[in-house]
């Protein structure tokens, strides 16, 4: 599957696909990996209390859901698309989506990704400190993330460790795929 997302950035490239927002991202994304993956079914914000699962991470939804004939949890997607800033806040909520997808492997799923894609330098240029170590400098993603603004008891917990590795893509822009480690 992450070869398929890799694919799919490269192939927005060289059709020139706009992306307006996140909800278009996902989309586009979920229609090539339903022409490329016929054998399963690729659905969009599926609840996780359609599998049984109570609470998990605080979300409720995943992003792009993909799931075989009978049901069985073949993969599942978090997308990030900023773009108004809140750098910080972004790396947090990415880190927040990892630790979901690590949840979601807990519980049935064979892969989960975290996928961010952004026009924004300020996620892969400037000072590497505090928070920005972990997309600028080279930090591993892991352990204890702690939110950066506001309230200081928001923490992610990642038990796999993670590195940033920023693809660049077009038009100034660039994107992250990370796949999780149960």
């Amino acid at each position: 599957m992450k070869h398929q997302i890799h694919e799919f950035f490269a192939y927005a490239k060289e059709n020139k696909m706009e992306f307006f927002n996140e909800a278009c991202l996902q989309m586009e994304l979920a229609i090539y990996l339903r022409a490329r993956c016929p054998e399963y079914k690729v659905q969009l914000e599926r609840p996780i209390t359609d599998f049984g699962i109570r609470s998990i991470g605080g979300k409720k939804e995943i992003d792009i859901c993909i799931v075989d004939a009978s049901e069985n949890r073949i993969a599942a997607i978090e997308l990030k698309y900023p773009k108004n800033g809140q750098v910080p806040e972004t790396i947090y909520s990415f880190c927040k989506d990892l630790e979901f997808c690590e949840n979601l492997l807990g519980v049935g799923f064979n892969k989960a990704f975290s996928v961010l894609w952004t026009g924004d330098d300020k996620f892969w240029k400037g000072k590497a400190q505090g928070i920005y170590e972990l997309f600028r400098g080279g930090k591993s993603i892991h352990g204890e993330i702690v939110g950066p603004t506001g309230n200081k008891a928001r923490k992610a917990k990642i038990k796999g460790i993670y590195q940033s590795e920023w693809k660049d893509a077009y038009a100034d822009h660039r994107y992250l795929c990370i796949e999780t480690l149960s």
